[in-house]
Parts: structure tokens; sequence; C-alpha cells
């Protein structure tokens, strides 16, 4: 089978289950509570494989004597729809906190806060921003994001009291309380 293949539209089905869910396009489709249990299962499968890589990667950087000269960042770029609300696959729209609460995992070079979480809401340009404030490079132009180094620092950060995401013409301005998706068209 081709790449693109694997994430066609509807679901792929091996035999009676789903083996992964579309990316793009639909969303809708109603799945079986088995085919359901299986998609999630089958998530967990990758999360768990991607974490224990990531372990095996975090071991290798550990002993390589980098940590204590490194900021060290780790993300992704959003969650998925494996059935919260009725919503399955990749989509954009709407954008639910299943999908838009991502890890942000920083340690730098004293592992200052290790361990410790915070709930501010910050944008992806914010890492930009961090990296040249830790190398103390100051940027040609203005950024849009701004250094989380403070909260590594014990400081609190950023402090917005919203964010806006688009994809395409659909928007979503978010607070720690609520979320409002709407179209621009």
């Amino acid at each position: 089978a081709h790449p693109r293949d694997l994430h066609s539209f509807p679901p792929r089905r091996s035999s009676d289950l789903v083996i992964w869910l579309p990316y793009g396009g639909g969303g809708q489709e109603k799945l079986t509570p088995k085919e359901l249990r299986r998609v999630r299962a089958n998530y967990a499968g990758e999360v768990t494989m991607t974490d224990r890589w990531f372990g095996f990667f975090y071991d290798a950087f550990l002993a390589s004597g980098r940590a204590n000269d490194t900021l060290f960042i780790m993300t992704t770029d959003h969650g998925h729809y494996l059935g919260d609300q009725g919503l399955y696959g990749k989509m954009g729209y709407p954008l639910i906190r299943e999908v838009l609460d991502v890890p942000i995992l920083m340690r730098d070079a004293k592992g200052r806060r290790a361990g410790k979480t915070a709930d501010n809401l910050v944008y992806h340009t914010d890492i930009p921003a961090t990296i040249l404030a830790a190398a103390k490079v100051k940027p040609r132009q203005k950024l849009h994001g701004k250094s989380l180094l403070p909260m590594l620092a014990g400081g609190k950060g950023p402090q917005r009291d919203h964010t806006l995401t688009g994809w395409g013409p659909f928007i979503t301005i978010r607070t720690k309380k609520w979320l409002y998706n709407a179209s621009l068209w």
C-alpha cells in the first residue's frame, strides 16, 4: 500500500476492526464501541512506543554530558480526535481541549523546576523566543512569542488571558475556562 493510502477516508479496516482513523475530511463517521476501543488501544500503543523511544533518547542525552549546557524542549503539534464529543480522525475543526492541550516539556541546564507543571496559556511561537533568550541572542525583529525561561526560574512566565488558534477559515479563541469555535466563512 502507498503511504498516503494509510490515511484515507473512510477509516482503514482489517476484517471487522478499524486500524486507524482518517487524516483530513470526514471525522463524523460513527464507529461501533468495539472499533472505538480498538482505535484508542492503537493510539495508546503508539503513545507507549513513543514514550519508550523518547526515554532511550533522553537517557542518551543525559549520558552524553550535554545536559549541563543544553536547554531541552520537546512538544507536539496537536492531539487527536478519538471519539471525544463524537469526533474522529484528524481534522482541524472544531478544535477542542483534547486537540489543543499539548505538552511542552522543558529542562534547562540547571534542571530547575524538575517535575513541576504550569497551566499558562502558551503558543508554540514561545519556543523560538525561549531559545533565543537562553542563547542571549537579541532577535532582529519583534517576535510573536514570549520567552518561557522565567517559568523555569520559578517566575510566572507569559500571562495571557486567551489564545487564538486558526486552521483555514476556522478560528478558536481559548481561555482557561472557555473555548469558542467560529467559521470566518
